[in-house]
């Protein structure tokens, strides 16, 4: 005889930098995980706790860094296929967006 036991997982709480509950969403259940998905508002470190049968599971609170997308205005372009490529040959260049 084979038992299936069903946790119960929530994840509780999802906190934004500014103090404001995150909403989520449980996209997936099966008897032994569910997968969550939440789209931060602002960037910042948020808190994310995890409890299992109103318990912290292993690591929670959880700290999740949150940053802005890439913006044009901190990117870049450098590299001779940007100025000038024979025709046949491959041209090279780099995209930087580490200040953006």
């Amino acid at each position: 005889l084979l038992k299936v036991h069903f946790i119960s997982i929530w994840c509780c709480d999802i906190t934004a930098p500014n103090g404001d509950k995150v909403n989520f969403q449980q996209m997936t259940r099966v008897t032994s995980s569910t997968a969550i998905r939440y789209t931060p508002p602002i960037p910042g470190n948020y808190i994310i706790e995890v409890l299992v049968n109103k318990e912290h599971i292993k690591g929670s609170p959880f700290t999740a860094h949150h940053i802005e997308p890439s913006n044009s205005q901190g990117c870049f372009a450098k590299g001779s296929g940007l100025r000038k490529v024979v025709v046949g040959e491959k041209g090279n260049f780099t995209v930087d967006c580490s200040n953006g």
